[in-house]
């Protein structure tokens, strides 16, 4: 079947803002790169005027919430009733560098309040030996099994080991001489990297070299985790030190669940087979509102956010009507493209109903587990999908094999259903998809269905 091409501009169009400028773009991909579905490519240029939003506190009134570029939530903090207790003060070195004191004053580089991790720095005196050992017995935190990786460098074999227990471990193929600690390129060849099964307070590390070469072995912060908390600024060590996570808990006695007035929750962190840590924890009740839930009326949503909630319903009716229309000229240029006459079906189809729906998929440490949504075909006639541009979760079947959607900017991908596969006699074929989730980000998508029309005495097409 020849390409589909197709563009249609529309300047002022019914229930768009007339600031507003559409370019819609109908295409098939090349032969060697053909999916079953069209992509259609939107652009949307929106002239809108920039508002301040007030910052949210993240800290005690009267505390000061930063060190240098670095926020300081509490339960952490500076200054006396400025932090929940010893282990989450925090020392500001010359007005920018700061340090957790109780923890023989490393380095702090960030903290999380949504995955109650903290980035710190653990020294490593030598590029050949391991002297990267923290003793967290008896303080509320762990090295974090989800966001920290084994590595060993050299050529030979580590080890890891907790309560005398081997947790995992790694071998080497070697090369040349060891060379310097390089996370992002760390593939088995003079230096391997695994994950850790467990959450650990201390832990030791054995090491066999091959011959007379050298080996060091440690734990360091995985790549992807330092690159959403920073931006992707670097912040990986030079030799002397090396970002490593560490997960922060807490008590019931610490932080009871009458002192959180948001969502409140109890979490059980595996030490071993037999070995856990409870750990109960406070989060803002929407991912709308920004903030500290550790503090009372730290949660609060962006005014920017509350003036789109304001006309909330006027905005989804306008964007239903929109999006149906688009879905009618699509039907459009399929009709077209078959050789039929451009209403015919429109016409075959008749009056429908239309389904909106905004998936979430939370994000998920070990996402081979799971699925966000298992492979099917959808049963309507048309699908309009928006993506989180962020998180490639969409994954169309070809030739066997799952291939990811690469999410567009201001673009919907569409889908071919079952129904208007079978109206037009397959010329047009539904694809297997499936959705996701993702170990490092959370997403959504947003979802415009054209639901299943209601005819009688249709055997398919009649041309």
């Amino acid at each position: 079947m020849d390409p589909l091409n197709l563009a249609v501009n529309i300047s002022t169009a019914k229930n768009i803002s007339p600031t507003t400028t559409m370019c819609l773009s109908f295409t098939q991909e090349p032969e060697a790169m053909k999916l079953p579905h069209i992509i259609l490519l939107l652009t949307i240029f929106i002239s809108s005027i920039p508002m301040a939003a007030p910052a949210p506190s993240y800290s005690k009134p009267g505390c000061t919430d930063t060190c240098g570029n670095i926020t300081l939530p509490y339960p952490f903090g500076m200054g006396p009733n400025c932090f929940l207790n010893k282990w989450y003060a925090v020392d500001c070195i010359n007005s920018s560098k700061p340090f957790l004191s109780a923890l023989n004053n490393l380095p702090l580089l960030a903290v999380d309040l949504t995955q109650q991790m903290v980035l710190v720095n653990l020294p490593m005196t030598s590029a050949c030996n391991t002297t990267q050992i923290l003793n967290l017995a008896h303080t509320p935190f762990l090295f974090s099994k989800l966001h920290n990786r084994f590595i060993v460098q050299g050529c030979g074999t580590g080890e890891i080991l907790s309560d005398g227990n081997m947790h995992t471990g790694c071998s080497t193929i070697c090369s040349q001489e060891c060379g310097s600690v390089n996370r992002s390129y760390c593939d088995g060849i003079n230096c391997c990297q695994t994950s850790i099964p467990y959450y650990m307070d201390m832990y030791s590390v054995n090491v066999t070299a091959s011959g007379e070469s050298c080996v060091s072995a440690f734990l360091v912060a995985d790549n992807s985790y330092v690159d959403e908390l920073f931006s992707g600024r670097f912040v990986a060590g030079n030799g002397s030190l090396i970002a490593v996570v560490l997960r922060w808990t807490l008590s019931d006695n610490e932080f009871s669940e009458a002192g959180c007035g948001y969502n409140f929750s109890r979490h059980e962190l595996k030490k071993g087979s037999d070995r856990s840590v409870n750990t109960v924890k406070c989060s803002c009740e929407s991912e709308l509102e920004e903030g500290n839930p550790y503090l009372s009326g730290g949660c609060k949503v962006p005014e920017e956010c509350k003036k789109c909630m304001e006309g909330w319903e006027e905005y989804v009716g306008n964007y239903c009507i929109a999006v149906c229309e688009l879905g009618r000229r699509i039907l459009e240029s399929i009709s077209e493209s078959l050789g039929l006459e451009k209403e015919r079906l429109n016409t075959i189809l008749g009056e429908q109903g239309q389904h909106m729906a905004i998936n979430y998929y939370p994000l998920c440490p070990e996402p081979e587990l799971t699925y966000g949504l298992p492979g099917h075909t959808d049963p309507n006639a048309l699908t309009m999908l928006l993506q989180d541009t962020l998180v490639s979760g969409l994954q169309v079947q070809k030739d066997g094999k799952w291939v990811a959607v690469k999410p567009h900017p201001n673009a919907f991908v569409i889908n071919i259903g079952d129904q208007l596969e079978a109206l037009i006699n397959g010329e047009y074929k539904s694809a297997w998809h499936r959705a996701v989730v993702n170990s490092d980000h959370s997403y959504l998508y947003g979802l415009y269905r054209d639901m299943l029309a209601t005819w009688s005495g249709v055997k398919g097409m009649v041309w």
